[in-house]
């Protein structure tokens, strides 16, 4: 069962603080339901897969307005074998995008990588078509180094 819990706050470039969640698993946490709601976008932008790869074991972070609503979320996978940590998802609210929470967001990610999981590399995939996240991405640091392929026959 998942346990979350407060861990900090934020504030963006607008000034606007927030509170700050963890939990090491998404199953039974408030942030579950944004999830499929980040998904549902994807998936009507052509910007996802079909398949929803993720699991109850997967851990998010997130983050909550003064009246307790969740307005951004990073789901990531801890994938030991690969020694590699997986974002899965990252969702902002829309009438919160760009107000530089989802840097703010990936660092947390970061320090529970390399400090909790000794982990060294952060890698996710994203679509050539989603390119608020591909900016997004060069703004972090993270670089482009391949584009997934599909061919429909």
């Amino acid at each position: 069962m998942s346990t979350f819990k407060e861990i900090g706050s934020i504030v963006d470039n607008t000034n606007t603080s927030y509170r700050m969640f963890y939990a090491n698993e998404v199953a039974n946490t408030p942030a579950l339901a944004y999830v499929f709601e980040g998904w549902a976008e994807l998936l009507k932008n052509n910007m996802a897969f079909p398949r929803v790869h993720f699991g109850n074991k997967d851990s998010v972070v997130w983050i909550e307005n003064d009246a307790g609503e969740i307005v951004a979320l990073i789901l990531y996978a801890i994938r030991k074998d690969e020694d590699d940590c997986w974002i899965l998802l990252t969702y902002t609210i829309p009438s919160y995008r760009g107000k530089g929470i989802n840097p703010k967001l990936l660092d947390i990610v970061k320090e529970i990588a390399k400090t909790k999981f000794e982990i060294k590399t952060i890698s996710s995939n994203i679509f050539a078509t989603n390119t608020s996240a591909l900016k997004a991405i060069e703004k972090t640091g993270r670089k482009i180094i391949a584009y997934r392929t599909r061919l429909d026959i």
